[in-house]
């Protein structure tokens, strides 16, 4: 059994899955609060940690967290027509800050309608993410598109257009196949 101190908000669960981040796991707190749930695999320690402020009043599906490029844990935050890039920081004391990385404007990413692109404001929220691929879900105005966060490149997804969760997944086959596009799988002697 593992406890830690925390206001009743706080484990008010969202239904948005873990981000695993070296041996740590991750989780938002819903209604966009900046907390987020901290368990450690290793240590079996579960913290409350805080966010950075622009995730307190905040939608939880507004921001999702990630693994950062240098493995340190990592946030990318809905905010208007941009992406906020987050990153946080743990000096040699332990003191954890939170650094904004980048801000990147969606309509540079997305290919949006341009009656989209013109709106004061999107309507969008995140609905997943491949942590393997370090690739974002985005739904915007009835379309699913996924960002890949190292090089910002997107895709608009066809035949996608629930604003439910993604649950994206990479298929394999055992070592001893491989495929053709001719006859699929094929045994290797």
């Amino acid at each position: 059994m593992v406890s830690t101190e925390a206001t009743n908000t706080i484990f008010d669960m969202s239904p948005s899955p873990s981000t695993l981040v070296g041996n740590v796991l991750y989780w938002p707190s819903t209604y966009g609060r900046d907390n987020i749930l901290q368990f450690d695999l290793d240590s079996q320690n579960l913290k409350v940690i805080r966010g950075p402020r622009c995730m307190n009043n905040r939608l939880i599906d507004h921001f999702q967290i990630f693994q950062a490029e240098d493995g340190v844990v990592g946030l990318i935050v809905l905010s208007c027509h941009n992406l906020q890039i987050w990153k946080r920081k743990v000096d040699c004391k332990g003191v954890a800050i939170w650094l904004r990385q980048k801000t990147v404007a969606l309509r540079n990413i997305l290919e949006l309608p341009p009656k989209i692109r013109k709106r004061r404001e999107l309507h969008g929220k995140f609905v997943g993410h491949d942590e393997d691929n370090n690739a974002m879900f985005l739904y915007i105005d009835g379309n699913v598109y996924m960002v890949q966060l190292k090089s910002m490149q997107s895709k608009k997804l066809k035949g996608i257009g629930s604003a439910s969760y993604c649950y994206p997944f990479t298929s394999f086959y055992p070592p001893s196949t491989t495929t053709t596009a001719e006859n699929g799988a094929e045994m290797l002697g």
